[in-house]
């Protein structure tokens, strides 16, 4: 808001002129490709893309602890499905602070990553059923290898729930709207 609008509402009474909510759902994210593991990786942990690509090829070739990373496919084979137990297991093994997450996962949950027909000649970027200390990994492999599993395990949770809302206010002869969830 301007400061002269701000100024103008400022102490005045506020009439609701609409309201509408819905109930909503958003299906857990896909696992990573290389270039949206790039941006989470700038986002989350300030890490530039070069550097991602040089920790991914890290992870894979020298600790076999992650697929090819190159893709650019976000998808799975089905046949993958039933590596699930394993990976729950590795990752926990490696990542420690996602055991509990492990535990709570409903393993016979399959989203749409799972889809033959959506995978090229790589698959999405996910762990391996690799299982190693995770203290012999650098920092930089340690936060990596931790945004690739939560992400292949956010595959066994629910759809997130809310509800989106959106109120119209008519003040001082204004409307103004809002939404949230």
């Amino acid at each position: 808001l301007s400061h002269n609008v701000a100024e103008r509402i400022r102490q005045q009474l506020a009439e609701v002129s609409r309201f509408d909510q819905q109930n909503k759902r958003q299906a857990p994210p896909l696992p990573y490709s290389l270039s949206s593991l790039q941006v989470d990786a700038a986002k989350a942990l300030a890490m530039p893309a070069q550097l991602v690509l040089v920790t991914c090829q890290s992870l894979y070739e020298k600790h076999q602890l992650i697929t090819y990373p190159r893709s650019d496919c976000r998808y799975l084979p089905v046949a993958h499905w039933q590596d699930r137990q394993s990976l729950r297991t590795a990752i926990a093994t490696v990542c420690p602070e996602l055991a509990a997450a492990c535990k709570d996962a409903d393993w016979q949950l399959r989203s749409a990553a799972w889809n033959d027909a959506k995978v090229g000649a790589h698959h999405a970027i996910i762990p391996t059923q690799k299982a190693l200390s995770g203290q012999r990994l650098s920092n930089n492999e340690q936060r990596l290898y931790r945004l690739i599993a939560r992400q292949y395990l956010m595959q066994f949770y629910p759809a997130w729930q809310y509800q989106q809302r959106r109120v119209e206010l008519i003040i001082a002869g204004g409307r103004f709207t809002a939404s949230g969830c």
